[in-house]
């Protein structure tokens, strides 16, 4: 996740190793686009609103 554009910060959720927060920059990116790259990566992933 370091990786994908924007990011700043991925973290997995204590406890439920299948949820990950991500904090990224606003001004580079959107959590629509960073979805977008990891799916491409040929993960499944959705957003969570929290």
């Amino acid at each position: 996740m370091r990786d994908v554009a924007g990011v700043i910060a991925p973290r997995f959720s204590p406890g439920h190793d299948h949820l990950m927060f991500v904090a990224y920059d606003l001004d580079s990116t959107s959590a629509a686009a960073i979805l977008g790259q990891v799916r491409d990566l040929g993960y499944g992933a959705q957003i969570v609103a929290m």
